[in-house]
Parts: structure tokens; sequence; C-alpha cells
């Protein structure tokens, strides 16, 4: 298959052929169909954060289960998934408490290179590539443990819940599940990428405009009044203090 090899810092990503092993115990075989470009690759990429190379990047991808292996019981050959940046293991007081984002195996899988079983399944020839947050969605296929897939619905548009992954469930847990806003609070949004988006998004679904105020700070002020009008905001205010917008979210 091909895929984005990375083997040096601030160096362009090499797109070559390369292998990728059949998956084994509680691992599944994924077509990717598409991937988001998080800043957290241009972060490795620059060299900001520490990754073994050579290295495959990537880790908000969306595909269809092509195979399954031994002892995979969430998702079956056909299934659309969304690959999730964090791995959890399904068996600490956190995950089993429905806080799996903080499960403390996620970190260090997701920096060693490897799939959470501690192998690698990708290969240049006879030089191991590194797995990159247990994922490495820049390729044609990936291999990922079963608890990293997550099913959705087949018509839902693998290009854009690809997001899902990372960025765009970020904004929205900081919002719903970190800061538990609630109807009729008040938010600021300090800058309105696309974290800060999906928080805005977030904000407005739990109700904060409905007698409370939201408050997006940006320095990009027509990218967000643009973004707005396609979420069907009724009305966005600039306000005095620059930069910034301020969003009724009426």
């Amino acid at each position: 298959m091909k895929a984005a090899v990375m083997y040096e810092n601030n160096k362009p990503l090499v797109v070559e052929e390369v292998t990728l092993d059949e998956p084994q115990e509680q691992e599944i075989l994924v077509k990717m169909v598409a991937t988001g470009v998080c800043h957290t690759d241009l972060h490795f990429v620059k060299g900001e954060m520490p990754v073994g190379m050579p290295v495959v990047l990537g880790h908000e991808g969306a595909g269809i289960v092509e195979k399954v292996g031994p002892g995979v019981t969430t998702v079956q050959p056909g299934d659309h998934v969304v690959l999730m940046v964090t791995y959890s293991c399904g068996k600490c007081r956190y995950c089993v408490s429905g806080h799996p984002a903080m499960c403390p195996e996620w970190l260090a899988y997701n920096m060693m290179g490897t799939l959470p079983t501690g192998a690698k399944r990708l290969h240049k020839g006879d030089v191991e590539l590194n797995h990159f947050f247990s994922q490495s969605s820049f390729a044609e296929y990936a291999v990922v443990h079963e608890r990293t897939a997550v099913k959705v619905r087949e018509d839902a548009p693998l290009d854009t819940v690809c997001l899902l992954g990372c960025g765009t469930t970020t904004g929205i847990g900081s919002v719903l599940n970190t800061a538990s806003l609630r109807a009729g609070e008040d938010i600021v949004i300090f800058g309105c990428g696309g974290v800060g988006l999906s928080a805005l998004m977030a904000a407005k679904l739990a109700g904060a405009g409905g007698g409370g105020t939201i408050i997006a700070l940006t320095h990009d002020r027509e990218r967000v009044l643009a973004a707005l009008r396609d979420a069907g905001a009724a009305e966005a205010i600039e306000l005095g203090v620059e930069p910034g917008v301020r969003i009724d979210a009426e």
C-alpha cells in the first residue's frame, strides 16, 4: 500500500510503497477513506514533540473495516468506523466510570510508536516503521486495535466525521464534559480554529445563548462569521474589543 512516511523533521513526508501486516488478536484492518490533518501532526513534523522515526503520521482517520483478527467483537467487515486518537484499556477506574479519555495507558501507547500490543505492523523492506497514536492514518490502510475504532452510520460522510477522531471531539468535549456548560451560562472561547469552532457549536448545543452569552475571540473574523452562517447562526455582532467577535446564538 502507499503511505506518507516521515524520515526527518522539517522535511516533506515521502509517499511510498510500504508493507502492512495482517491484523492479529483484537486488531482490525481498515481501508482508509478520509483523514483529517491536525496541527498536532505538524508539531511532530517540526520536531516540537518527540516521535520515533521513520513514522507514518495521521490520527484522524475514518474508513471501512475490511478484515478482523481473532477475538474482535465490536466491529465486523463492512462497518464504517472513525478511528480515535486515544486508545483506552476498558478496565481501569476511568474507563469503567465512563471517562476513557483519562485512561492512564493511552499516552504511553500513543508515544511509543507501536500498537497497544507493543507490536509494529508497518514495514519498508526490512525496516520497521513506527505507528503514530496507535493509528497512522496517512495511508491507504491501517491496522488498529478494535478499541480505537468507533462504528458510525453508513450514511455518515467519512470525510467529515473523520474529524471526530481528535480535533472536533476535543472542542465539543471541553465544553460539554470538562466545563459541563449548562443552558443560560456564559462562555468565552479563545481562538476559533477547528477546535474553537467545535467548542462554539457545542456551546450552542448546550444552550449557552439562551439567556447566556457566547463570546468568541479570534484573529480571523471573516472565517468565524462564515462558519457561523454555515451553522445557521441568526446573527453575529462584532465586539468593540479587538480581536473578537461576539456571537448571538439565537
